[in-house]
């Protein structure tokens, strides 16, 4: 079974529970930023964390993972070197990491991920200026 839920806060954001329909246990990708949000569903639906996957560091796919680690001991979190420092700057448990590098494969129940390399588009500063303009701007 595949649950998207949708994570709202400061950017909204998808998160992804994999569950096998009979033994309720299964991953969690992306868990986004309220991590109480997640915990009432997975509670609510009686599910077991075994694993989490980061796609990647940012903090609206990583803020909750050090309250769902504290309440889920034995979760392990699966992500890239940025986001592994920056989990163990917030306290997560070396032992609940496991770090990825792109061309790995790693299998999370019938899943075989492979980990891809990847690259934000920098945008000059003038860009950033633009952006925030047509923030403020009425007309977005």
């Amino acid at each position: 079974m595949v649950v998207p839920v949708e994570v709202f806060g400061v950017i909204d954001e998808n998160a992804y529970l994999f569950f096998d329909d009979e033994t309720r246990h299964g991953f969690l990708i992306d868990p986004g930023a309220q991590a109480d949000e997640l915990l009432k569903i997975i509670g609510r639906e009686k599910f077991t964390i075994e694993k989490i996957l980061l796609t990647h560091g940012h903090f609206d796919h990583t803020s909750s993972i050090p309250d769902i680690i504290k309440r889920n001991g034995g979760t392990r979190v699966f992500c890239t070197q940025t986001p592994w420092q920056t989990l163990l700057k917030k306290g997560v448990p070396k032992a609940s990491l496991a770090l990825i590098r792109p061309g790995q494969t790693i299998r999370l129940r019938d899943f075989l991920i492979h980990a891809l390399p990847g690259r934000h588009a920098l945008l000059p500063r003038a860009s950033f200026a633009r952006i925030a303009a047509m923030l403020r701007s009425p007309w977005r």
